[in-house]
Parts: structure tokens; C-alpha cells; sequence
């Protein structure tokens, strides 16, 4: 999930809110986060990905594992 800092979901980025399965061999994963084209200038942006374990099995578990800091830049000049 994704959590909006300085930056707006839906306005600089599209918000995911998703589950990514990792089978035992895994231990990476990748997915996208589309970023919204605007032209302002606004400098860097940031916002967090929130990352959670859940294990399933006899008992149902949640960890809240870490945030991610994901950084936007800005790609506009003054004109």
C-alpha cells in the first residue's frame, strides 16, 4: 500500500494497494507504481510504500515489516 507524504496519490502517483505472493524459492519481487506526468515545477516528491508480512497457515499472522521511501523527480524546468 502505498502512503502519501509530501506527494498526492492520484495527482502524482497512482495508489496500488496490492498483494504480492512469495512462494519459498522467491526473494525478490517486483511491481509498478505508475507516476502521474504533470508540468509543474515542484522539486523531488516522496511518498512510502508500506510493507506487511501476513503468514497463513494455523494461525493467521500480521507483521508490519517497514516502510520504503519511493522519491519522484522532477522532470520539469522553468521556462
Amino acid at each position: 500500500m502505498t502512503l502519501p507524504i509530501p506527494s498526492v496519490a492520484d495527482v502524482d502517483y497512482v495508489l496500488v494497494n496490492t498483494t504480492l505472493f512469495f512462494s519459498e524459492d522467491v526473494t525478490t519481487i517486483s511491481f509498478n507504481v505508475t507516476l502521474i506526468n504533470d508540468a509543474l515545477v515542484e522539486g523531488e516528491e516522496t511518498f512510502q510504500m508500506q510493507l506487511a508480512i501476513v503468514t497463513l497457515g494455523a494461525n493467521i499472522m500480521f507483521f508490519l515489516a517497514d516502510n520504503a521511501p519511493v522519491t519522484i523527480l522532477d522532470d520539469d524546468s522553468k521556462t
